[in-house]
């Protein structure tokens, strides 16, 4: 298995690896909206925002992780220990793994990819953001040495789940749970940080 850098090459992967994605979700709440059009996956791929890995195996994209240089909402709610700030954390964001690919380890071997890349930029923390009940995410990020830091509850936005259930690409259960999100009042999905302290 190779891990490098995706390049809008890969963009038509990462649109087929977000779909295969969203298709096999247990539940809607446990990732971010994420764009599924072609043009939109590609503009992630160049935005200097991220830094988008993917792991492959026979030119297959398998997985991807990536760090997220603007966690500054975060930081903003003080929802991260007191002494991180933008210029010396780091997240990592939107992780998937294809879904006949999952239970391999691959999301472990991301995130170590990960640590390395952010030691080596001089980051001294780095973290993830996990749905509470997406128990795959956090064994990975505990396995990797991560502390769960706090809960935190995210407001949803009640468009963008209307989005999703109106372009079909979610299965019979996933969509039933999303139009249960959406008949509450108020629309909010419970995260846990998981951080790591990579030098002091």
């Amino acid at each position: 298995m190779i891990i490098k850098k995706l390049t809008e090459q890969n963009a038509e992967q990462f649109q087929k690896l977000i779909l295969d994605m969203y298709s096999h979700l247990e539940n809607l709440e446990w990732f971010s909206p994420m764009p599924t059009d072609f043009e939109s996956v590609k503009d992630i791929i160049a935005s200097p925002r991220f830094l988008v890995l993917g792991a492959f195996e026979g030119g297959d994209l398998l997985a991807v992780s990536s760090f997220d240089y603007k966690c500054g909402k975060l930081i903003g709610q003080n929802i991260l220990p007191q002494d991180c700030t933008l210029e010396n954390t780091v997240e990592i964001g939107f992780t998937m793994v294809k879904s006949n690919c999952q239970g391999k380890g691959i999301m472990k071997k991301l995130i170590v990819v990960l640590e390395e890349i952010a030691a080596k930029q001089n980051f001294e923390y780095i973290f993830g953001k996990v749905h509470i009940d997406n128990n795959a995410s956090f064994k990975s990020f505990l396995s990797c040495g991560y502390t769960k830091f706090c809960e935190y509850e995210k407001p949803l936005k009640r468009e963008e789940f209307l989005s999703f259930i109106e372009k079909k690409i979610l299965k019979p259960t996933t969509e039933n749970k999303a139009k249960l999100t959406l008949q509450k009042d108020i629309l909010s999905v419970r995260y846990a940080i998981y951080i790591k302290i990579l030098k002091k």
